[in-house]
Parts: structure tokens; C-alpha cells; sequence
């Protein structure tokens, strides 16, 4: 078969990878070789089929569509937690909820800018060293979860599959600035302002000057019937999510989350649930690391938003 006869180009992709020098030819010039390579023996071959090649797997091989997530959560997840950690997570839970919901409207929330991903169970205490939890929390954070300040379970992942939204904040712009491509929220802050039932702000479709309150009591339950769930399904990520998940999705924009400038509100409840929520992710202030507290009912033009959905 073509795919045992080519064990050889995976050695030239290893001799490139380690910058040697093949019968006078750069090995800079190694990627037009190989396309021109696949084009005179009249193969097509896509970025993702080479990637399995280079696996020694089939690259022609027709891989299932939830196997293909499931691959590539298990991936993440070894290079953020450690191989021996990562190997213990049951996925059964994430592959029927991928099943219950089906490739159709996994592909339509694509569009939107959402990922399936799955967060498991584990409590991310200041004491845990995971290979790619390169930014912790602050001291602040913790010392506020061990006075039982920050309602509800804080740190643990929870062991739930999600639909995150991979678009990186924005950096400050003198409040003009905007999420990237956000055909997700910015119908539906549009219209909410529209309406008068949200702070007013130009342009009507940027997701800043919008307080917690405003976020879990109109646009939340507007984004959960855009996405055809539940209103309960669609919440502020916690801020334990809002630093892990940067630093697991580290193929999406949202790995320089902690590079920029504005800040984010969190879901979890500070003291008073009715007055205070956490925010954070100021990169001045640490970036990723960076969690504090405000009023739930103020909002301005160095704060936005990401909603998660729990399926």
C-alpha cells in the first residue's frame, strides 16, 4: 500500500526538523520539496493528513468526527497536565454529550467562534504544579478561597464539557476597541441597547461598559436562545476557568488572553453575591494571574465579557 512505502519522506521530515543538510539541499527548503514531492506522484494531501503522516498513521484514513475532538482534547490536556496525570480523565461524558448534540450543530457553533472542549475534575489549588500552568492565580485569590469569601467551589474544573469562545480579548483602544469577528454577542448587545434594557454605548455591538448584573440578567439568557439551550446553561466563566483555559488552548487566539490591557468579569460570587463578582486579567496586573473584585452593577470601557456554555 502508498502509505507503508513512505516511511522514508518521515525520515526527511526528521532530518529537516533537525536542520541537516540532505545532498546539498537547505533543509529550509525542505517544505516546497515535499510538495513537490506529493504533486508528481498525483496525491492531494491535506495539513491535518500530513500531520497524522508525520504520526506514522494513515494519513488517507477517514477519522470520525468526535474522535478527531476527543484526539486533540487528550492532547491539550497531556501537554497542559502531564501524560501520567492526563491519562486517568474519563471522556465517556464529553463523547454523549458530542454525540447528543451531533457534527450539524457543532459545525454551526463553530462559525460562532465556540469550541467543544472538556474540563475535568480537578482541583486547582495554589499547591498543584501541572508542565503547562505556567500562570497561577494570584495570592489575593487564594487567600480569599481559603477565607471562604469566593462562593461556591472556586478552583475546581468541575468535570463538565463546555462550548468556549476562542476569540482573545482585546487590547485597550480608548474604548473603541472590539472583539475580533464577534458574531456571537454583537447582535445581541446591539439589540439589547436598542431596547434601552442594557447601559447605553457606542458602538451598540461591543461587549464593554456592560455590568455582571446586566451580563447574567439579559445577555446570557439572549445567548442561550441564539444557541438553542437552556438559560441556565450559559454563564460568566469562572475565574479559574479564565486562567486555565489560555494555557490549555494554546492553538487558539485566546493563549494571549494575558497579553492585553482590558479587564473581564467572572462569575463566581465575592462576599455579598448580590453586590460583588471577581474580575480580572489585566495584563499590567499580571495578565493571567491578575484576579480582584468589583461592584456587579458598574461597568465601564476597560471591562468586558466571555460567556461559556455548559452542555
Amino acid at each position: 500500500m502508498l502509505f507503508d512505502n513512505l516511511f522514508p519522506f518521515f525520515l526527511w521530515e526528521v532530518l529537516t526538523m533537525r536542520k541537516i543538510m540532505v545532498g546539498g539541499v537547505p533543509v529550509d527548503d525542505a517544505a516546497g520539496i515535499m510538495s513537490d514531492f506529493w504533486s508528481k506522484i498525483g496525491v492531494s494531501i491535506s495539513w491535518e493528513e500530513f500531520k497524522r503522516f508525520l504520526k506514522r498513521e494513515n494519513p488517507f484514513e477517514v477519522v470520525n468526527w468526535i474522535d478527531a475532538i476527543v484526539a486533540r482534547e487528550k492532547e491539550l490536556h497531556q501537554n497542559f497536565f502531564g501524560k501520567n496525570f492526563a491519562k486517568k480523565f474519563d471522556y465517556s461524558q464529553f463523547v454523549q454529550t458530542l454525540e447528543k448534540y451531533g457534527e450539524a450543530k457543532f459545525a454551526e457553533w463553530k462559525e460562532l467562534g465556540l469550541e467543544p472542549h472538556f474540563l475535568p475534575s480537578v482541583e486547582m489549588s495554589q499547591d498543584k504544579n501541572f508542565p503547562g500552568w505556567n500562570v497561577k492565580p494570584n495570592d489575593w485569590f487564594y487567600e480569599q478561597v481559603d477565607e471562604g469569601k469566593i462562593l461556591g467551589n472556586p478552583c475546581n474544573l468541575g468535570g463538565i464539557a463546555v462550548l468556549v469562545d476562542t476569540r482573545c480579548k482585546p487590547a485597550y483602544q480608548n474604548g473603541e476597541q472590539m472583539w475580533e469577528d464577534d458574531n456571537l454577542l454583537g447582535d445581541i448587545t446591539n439589540d439589547l441597547r436598542e431596547k434601552g434594557e442594557i447601559a447605553d454605548y457606542k458602538p451598540r455591538s461591543s461587549r464593554f461598559n456592560i455590568s455582571a448584573l446586566e451580563i447574567e440578567q439579559k445577555i446570557a439568557s439572549a445567548l442561550a436562545v441564539k444557541l438553542g439551550l437552556e438559560p441556565g446553561q450559559v454563564r460568566l466563566e469562572k475565574a479559574i476557568e479564565s486562567n486555565v483555559l489560555p494555557q490549555i488552548l494554546t492553538d487558539t487566539p485566546r493563549a494571549y488572553d494575558g497579553e492585553t490591557n482590558t479587564w473581564l468579569w467572572f462569575s463566581d460570587l465575592f462576599g455579598s453575591a448580590e453586590y460583588h463578582r471577581l474580575d480580572g486579567g489585566y495584563f499590567d496586573n499580571g495578565g493571567l494571574a491578575d484576579v480582584n473584585c468589583g461592584w456587579a452593577d458598574g461597568c465601564g470601557d476597560l471591562k468586558s465579557f466571555r460567556l461559556l456554555a455548559v452542555l
